[in-house]
């Protein structure tokens, strides 16, 4: 990346990010300024001070060395404080950064996350810059930066003024090679060689590092993966089961090992360049010395100025040496920094409406699919194909068929989650995708088959929120079936312990499954949408809860209009509207008795199931 576009792209990435903390950009040019003054305050009295030794003035070489050990300890310490507050500052910064990273997803509408791709650049992007730096690294990378452009711009002045200095030899040959234009051209030779020779060995090892970084990540992914695996109960439960620990062990070593093998390269690559960047310090620091030696030989300076002069180059020197060094450093980082600046603005691919849902306390919504066909991103077949038909005002819809009928992707466009690939759904007549999105979704309670708790209290769990009323909290709980268990949970409704083992993996120690999937239900009816959905609800329970659940069904859901989805055809019965899908389309539709009596896919699925609950 070539230099100009570098900073280019990093000033942008800074600006976007300068609303966070006004004061980062102030305070890393304060603090790289002064680090940068700090090592010339000794420089700058190192030649009186010799001077003085000298000529035997004492008292006045003495009164310089304190005030240089003053000025050099004051502003030392201004630096190491101006320094810590800026790592404390750019690391508050860098953790508000990646809560924005965390919380995009949570903005993105349901079929860009679900994108493999987008997640997949995301996670690896993310777990780039935990191991690669992040952006407190970046602003801590720009104060170096700045830093050594400061020493650079004192080291430069003093040596040009080195250069300058006219040669008083009996010699003629030592004033000509020390005189202005050979001294400049010396230099010049200098910066070129170490800005080039070095610029191109450190981009090498850089890049050698990078791409061994990429084959790393995998390694490093798949390592995590192990260490998550073996934490997981039904994991641990499944190796022992299976006699696997081999398996996992061998696995477990091999990756190891890739790592182990990633890293000693990744140092090999680092060292060659921390080889030739100290031979490069200690080849300027002897041809540092031998010119300025020759400047005064050639008494074109003091020799008490000798120090002064050759510490000037060398710091000059230095300073190019770290700006080339920091300068692939940024480079580094900002190739998975604009990864996640692409994550960050990725905009929603579904239409926001401004229409806003008129609140009916009669929950009189109409829901119309208009000949809607559907096929997943990277899915050239058609899930659904062509269905048209109207959900009943305040009925209860059974949404049957085998799977990979297309039952669940139907739940997904009607709440919106996805988006028709042709033909249309329409709210009341109008079309969904003109209605505020968010008011939108206030309308459904949806219980998924693939529901998940969340670690923290059972009320945020049922209710989705931080404030939330524990009575309606207790009631929805009891609706759905928790009632025998007030005393276990209510008395810790509000600890965190309660429900502290639950996590995205559905584990808890608390709860067994069938009282995590009635937490979930009652979590749809704290909700009290319009619409409710339940997807699989009982999948979970033992027949006597599942018995219980669809005997109080209508109580549990009152007069709201209600879709059903289950595999056990006995559910059908409790629903006074039935949709029978096969292969994406709609081949029957009438409550039980009628589709009994025709005799056709739901009979035969009926009838399939039914006859293991003959009574012999």
């Amino acid at each position: 990346m070539k230099i100009g576009k570098l900073h280019k792209d990093t000033f942008k990435i800074m600006k976007r990010f300068h609303s966070l903390d006004h004061s980062m950009g102030p305070l890393i040019i304060v603090s790289a300024f002064v680090a940068g003054l700090v090592p010339f305050i000794s420089i700058a009295f190192s030649a009186p001070i010799l001077n003085e030794l000298i000529n035997k003035q004492y008292k006045v070489a003495f009164k310089y060395s304190i005030i240089m050990a003053v000025m050099t300890c004051g502003f030392g310490i201004l630096s190491e404080y101006l320094n810590k507050l800026v790592n404390v500052r750019s690391t508050a910064l860098s953790m508000k950064i990646e809560s924005m990273i965390h919380e995009k997803p949570l903005k993105l509408d349901y079929a860009s996350v679900e994108d493999g791709n987008v997640i997949k650049d995301f996670t690896s992007a993310f777990m780039a810059l935990r191991y690669k730096g992040n952006y407190a690294t970046l602003l801590k990378d720009y104060a170096k930066l700045l830093q050594n452009v400061i020493s650079f711009i004192f080291a430069i002045a003093l040596t040009l003024k080195l250069c300058i200095s006219d040669g008083k030899s009996n010699y003629t040959w030592l004033n000509t090679i020390t005189s202005p234009l050979f001294s400049i051209m010396f230099i010049l030779i200098i910066i070129i060689l170490i800005s080039g020779v070095m610029g191109k060995v450190v981009k090498w090892a850089q890049n050698k590092i990078s791409e061994l970084f990429e084959v790393k990540l995998d390694s490093e992914k798949r390592f995590a993966y192990l260490a998550r695996m073996i934490r997981d109960e039904d994991m641990v439960k499944m190796v022992q089961s299976y006699d696997a620990e081999d398996l996992v062990a061998d696995t477990f070593n091999k990756t190891s090992k890739l790592i182990r093998k990633n890293y000693k390269r990744e140092c090999t690559f680092s060292n060659i360049s921390s080889v030739v960047q100290a031979f490069s310090s200690a080849l300027i620091t002897v041809l540092s010395y031998g010119a300025v030696t020759l400047k005064v030989l050639a008494n074109a300076i003091s020799l008490s100025s000798f120090l002064k002069y050759s510490q000037a180059i060398i710091k000059m020197n230095e300073a190019i040496l770290n700006m080339v060094s920091v300068n692939e450093d940024i480079s580094e980082i900002m190739v998975y920094m604009n990864k996640l600046m692409e994550f960050l603005d990725l905009e929603n691919k579904f239409e926001t409406g401004s229409i806003p849902i008129e609140k009916r306390s009669d929950h009189e919504y109409k829901f119309c699919f208009e000949h809607v066909w559907f096929k997943y991103q990277y899915n050239n077949d058609y899930v659904l194909k062509d269905i048209y038909c109207e959900l009943n005002l305040h009925e209860k819809v059974g949404l049957i068929g085998p799977n990979g009928a297309g039952k669940s992707t139907f739940i997904k466009l009607l709440c919106r989650l996805y988006e028709p690939t042709k033909g249309r759904i329409t709210l009341n007549g109008v079309d969904i995708r003109k209605y505020n999105y968010d008011e939108y979704l206030s309308l459904f309670s949806v219980v998924f088959q693939d529901f998940g708790l969340f670690s923290f209290s059972l009320g945020e769990n049922v209710a989705s929120s931080i404030d939330y009323d524990q009575n309606k909290v207790k009631r929805c709980l009891n609706k759905s079936g928790l009632n025998d268990f007030e005393d276990k949970i209510y008395e810790n409704i509000n600890e965190v312990t309660m429900i502290s083992a639950i996590g995205s993996s559905g584990k808890s120690e608390k709860f067994s499954g069938g009282e995590k999937q009635k937490i979930a239900i009652a979590r749809a009816l704290y909700k009290d949408a319009a619409l409710v959905i339940l997807d699989e609800p009982t999948a979970a329970l033992d027949p006597l809860s599942e018995y219980d659940i669809y005997q109080r069904f209508d109580l549990l859901v009152g007069d709201k209009t209600c879709v059903y989805i289950s595999h056990r055809m006995s559910s059908c019965r409790f629903c006074s509207d039935i949709i029978v899908l096969d292969m994406g389309e709609i081949v029957e539709r009438g409550n039980h008795e009628s589709l009994l009596k025709e005799g056709k896919l739901y009979s035969e699925m009926w009838n399939a199931q039914a006859k293991y609950y003959a009574v012999n």
